[in-house]
């Protein structure tokens, strides 16, 4: 073994059980949407995160909500001012398939606007009313999130 991780991760791993850490945790690993490769690091400093993940009955049903968000919703988020931090495709980790991706705001006020104006965006009608989009969706889980001082996000 490395005798740096070994040194450095003592402390971490001599944890009494009564002053656990956390209960257990998930992982996954996903692949950036080609329409939004990167993380985008937000500029506000007061920020509130909202991580949304979608679950589909098939891969297929994944595959085309995907094509959606590059079909037309990318521009619809920044107009309704819900920033994308980053939007994957979820290869590995439980309750496949789905897909995850983040999104900034200032707060829950703009957020909640957000969504409003995101719902009557006359694209969004649109695309929602495409028969190709129907049914690509069957769960919806939204975690929210306030940024540590030592984020990097």
């Amino acid at each position: 073994m490395d005798a740096d991780y070994i040194e450095n991760s003592a402390t971490y791993n001599s944890i009494p059980e009564d002053k656990a850490l956390y209960d257990r945790f998930k992982s996954s690993l996903m692949i950036a949407f080609e329409g939004w490769p990167k993380i985008t690091i937000p500029s506000d400093k007061s920020r509130i995160f909202e991580l949304r993940t979608y679950e589909g009955y098939s891969e297929d049903a994944v595959k085309r909500k995907i094509k959606m968000f590059h079909d037309g919703e990318f521009p619809i988020f920044k107009r309704a001012k819900l920033n994308p931090v980053f939007c994957g495709e979820v290869i590995a980790g439980d309750r496949l398939p789905r897909l995850t991706y983040l999104i900034t705001c200032k707060n829950m006020e703009e957020r909640n606007k957000g969504w409003v104006d995101f719902i009557a965006d006359p694209e969004w009608k649109k695309l929602v009313s495409d028969p190709q989009y129907a049914n690509t969706i069957s769960k919806i889980n939204n975690t929210f999130l306030i940024p540590t001082t030592y984020s990097q996000v």
